[in-house]
């Protein structure tokens, strides 16, 4: 039976290569594992986050100001790091596990995160009404 030693030793006398050979194979492997995975991802669709108005907050039961709050905080802390935008396939069950966490990477305060949460899920409402 060969052993992992001999195994190993020959793979290292196979790519006897510099440094930079063996760098450029390693990011040519990344990028093509990238490309691979980036064409077998579905693309994400995304709706406008739409501002908020007497009619979005009469159907969330929230009122304007804390939704108008939560869509300055969104549009501040959330875009940041993130496409001002609502993914169309978003379930307004699905904010209430995000939001926590990104609250918290952002540094939010509880009532601000409750702004923010309020809007999110009105907007959620809203564009899924308007798609039906």
């Amino acid at each position: 039976m060969i052993g992992l030693e001999f195994v190993c030793a020959r793979i290292q006398c196979m790519l006897k290569v510099s440094k930079f050979e063996q760098f450029a194979l390693f990011a040519a492997i990344v990028s093509y594992i990238g490309f691979a995975f980036q064409a077998c991802t579905p693309k994400q669709e995304y709706a406008e986050m739409p501002v908020p108005g007497p009619e979005m907050a009469a159907g969330a039961g929230k009122s304007l100001d804390q939704l108008g709050k939560g869509y300055a905080l969104s549009q501040v802390h959330c875009s940041q790091c993130h496409v001002f935008k609502l993914p169309k396939d978003m379930r307004v069950e699905e904010w209430h596990t995000i939001v926590p966490g990104m609250a918290w990477n952002a540094g939010l305060e509880k009532q601000d995160e409750a702004a923010v949460m309020a809007y999110l899920v009105a907007a959620t409402e809203q564009i899924q009404k308007s798609e039906d």
